[in-house]
């Protein structure tokens, strides 16, 4: 053993009484200080949006320069620079006195071509009048045909429609219906232990008891359920099974004889089921009646039988109108199949071709002689056609609705085609900015984007993508795009050439779960957050966005996370997580006086010194 501590055995013991003293004394002084505090966020539902940015130009959507087609005077300049126009107004107007000179030449031309177009069609009027009552006749009579035989079709498929409509109702609710008395024709209700209701060695459903009752103690016959209540459900059973496969083999493209086919099986087994139905309420009823006649106690309860009874009239209310519809709509077939109108039309069309013919043979020499009078007069009509639009040609009008950017000629200067008479452009404004590949990559047409302006902080405009460049233009090695922004609403003090702030927002998520992108934290290839477990009461009371200290009975827990999109500060999480709980954004972490203190107070025990505090 070292003898020097051998000899400061008693000394050790007081110094380390001392260390415990002094690091708990102070501890309690400057607790509060040293702990560590957290913002808190919580996860909530919102909405989150990733935008590219670039700075462009504005300028208007369509800008010309204005030329005329032929050559001329300028007669008069109609507006002045900056001036708004609307669409086909006149801005100039040429020298017309040339090309209404030819106009009245024209119009001459076509008056005489008319006069002998006339004399040409008296001679073919009545021929042409009985030749056009012919083809008026025929029409309507073809008119009349196709529109009754379109509507007999239509309501041919239309009843078909209807029939498969019906026959779904029908044979969803038997379905249903053999479901629910199955028990009934089957099975008894009695339950007593080692008892149950028989004939003979025969254990009886409820239907064959109630028979029995009312035959045995009420002394009267039905036939229809002498030959057994389940024999007879099983029978119909079957024969709807058989009726609802032959049902499931048709559809609206079935042939109709098929559809009718199976209307027809089915209202018969509709009739049959109604009648099951009315004849079990009918000895319900009677059964009922032998019981409170004879004063008689059933062997199970008559609310058994009550319930029964409402199961029975609860089908009997949905089977008897489906009987009625189905007899209705085999009425509806057949009247439209049998249509002697359609018969009476085809006959009168054949009569009216046959006259048409001959009003055609007696018109043929007539129009011969009116063809020729009739090409003269559309040359006629041509050149003054020509005149007009020549004398059109004269007046230089607005494309569009827009402005007058600027005027190159003056009124009496001789111009020529290639002469640049004025510079329009349209009110309609749009932006341009050139993105690098990267971001072009993500902009689609349609996708908003918010603008501002350096000469205007106070406007704030949207628009959307409307144009993208399919080429890029390549300088200094860096790859761009043109992309256009049409604008949502135009204000007066944007003008063209103005720079502009453009955000397109490339992708945009509503109603999705949100935290502070700060929140999430990665390992290796994945991401987690740091979630708050605590009692229902004390998290209510936990407050997010500011640094708390944690209270004692909080845990945290590591939650990986998957994460969606994400911007400067928000990132969607897709799962993970759950709406409303809460998670550690950051740590705020301070370097009290204690802890200093502690580390110089742990070096200067041995010389007893008391450490000096750090400022």
């Amino acid at each position: 053993m070292n003898k020097n501590l051998f000899q400061k055995k008693y000394i050790v013991p007081v110094l380390i009484i001392l260390v415990f003293v002094s690091y708990f004394g102070y501890t309690k002084v400057f607790k509060k200080g040293s702990e560590t505090k957290y913002v808190l966020s919580k996860v909530e539902r919102g909405s989150i949006f990733v935008s590219v940015s670039a700075s462009g130009n504005i300028e208007a959507e369509n800008e010309i320069d204005l030329k005329s087609e032929i050559s001329g005077k300028v007669s008069k300049i109609l507006f002045k620079v900056g001036e708004k126009v609307k669409k086909g107004e006149i801005l100039i107007n040429l020298d017309t006195e040339d090309a209404k000179e030819k106009l009245r030449e024209a119009e001459r031309g076509v008056e005489d071509a008319e006069k002998a177009l006339l004399n040409a069609e008296k001679g073919v009027f009545d021929a042409e009048t009985a030749l056009e009552d012919a083809k008026t006749s025929l029409q309507n009579l073809q008119k009349n045909y196709e529109k009754a035989k379109k509507d007999i079709d239509d309501s041919l498929k239309t009843t078909y429609k209807d029939t498969l409509d019906a026959l779904s109702l029908f044979y969803n609710d038997a379905h249903s219906m053999f479901s629910q008395i199955e028990q009934m024709f089957t099975k008894s209700s009695y339950e007593a232990k080692n008892e149950r209701i028989s004939i003979g060695e025969n254990e009886i459903s409820d239907i064959d008891y109630y028979y029995f009752v009312v035959k045995t103690i009420g002394g009267e016959k039905i036939l229809y359920f002498e030959e057994g209540a389940e024999e007879k459900f099983e029978r119909l059973k079957s024969e709807f099974e058989q009726k609802r496969q032959n049902y499931w083999k048709i559809s609206l493209n079935s042939p109709g004889f098929e559809i009718e086919s199976v209307l027809n099986e089915s209202y018969q087994l509709s009739q049959t089921l109604l009648d099951l139905l009315r004849q079990t309420l009918n000895l319900i009823a009677k059964y009922k009646k032998v019981l409170d006649d004879k004063n008689l106690t059933p062997p199970f309860s008559l609310t058994i039988t009550d319930s029964q009874n409402q199961i029975l009239l609860n089908f009997d209310s949905k089977i008897s109108p489906q009987v009625s519809t189905f007899k209705k709509l085999k009425e509806k077939i057949e009247d439209l199949k049998d249509n002697q109108e359609i018969r009476n039309l085809e006959t009168q069309i054949t009569q009216a071709k046959n006259n048409l013919l001959r009003r055609e043979n007696n018109l043929l020499q007539a129009k011969n002689t009116y063809s020729q009078a009739q090409n003269a007069f559309f040359n006629a009509k041509d050149k003054l056609k020509s005149a007009k639009d020549y004398l059109e040609k004269h007046f230089i009008k607005a494309p569009f609705e827009g402005m007058i950017a600027k005027v190159n000629v003056k009124e009496g200067e001789s111009i020529s085609p290639q002469t640049l008479l004025l510079k329009f452009i349209s009110p309609q404004k749009i932006v341009k900015i050139s993105l690098n590949e990267i971001d072009a990559a993500k902009i689609k047409l349609g996708q908003k984007s918010i603008l501002t302006f350096d000469a205007l902080p106070d406007l704030r405009l949207t628009g959307k993508v409307s144009e993208i460049s399919p080429i890029g233009e390549v300088s200094q090695g860096v790859t761009s795009f043109e992309i256009k922004i049409v604008l949502d609403s135009d204000d007066e003090r944007v003008k063209p050439g103005m720079s502009v702030n453009a955000e397109i927002i490339v992708e945009e998520k509503s109603d999705v779960l949100i935290l502070p992108k700060n929140a999430i934290k990665s390992e290796e290839n994945s991401s987690y957050v740091q979630l708050i477990e605590v009692p229902g009461e004390i998290k209510k009371k936990l407050k997010t966005g500011i640094p708390i200290i944690l209270p004692k009975e909080v845990k945290i827990r590591k939650q990986p996370v998957k994460i969606g999109i994400s911007n400067e500060s928000l990132a969607e999480i897709l799962f993970g997580i759950s709406e409303g709980e809460i998670v550690i954004s950051s740590k705020v972490t301070q370097k009290t006086q204690t802890s200093q203190t502690q580390t110089h107070f742990r070096f200067q025990i041995p010389e007893m010194r008391v450490p000096a505090q750090r400022r």
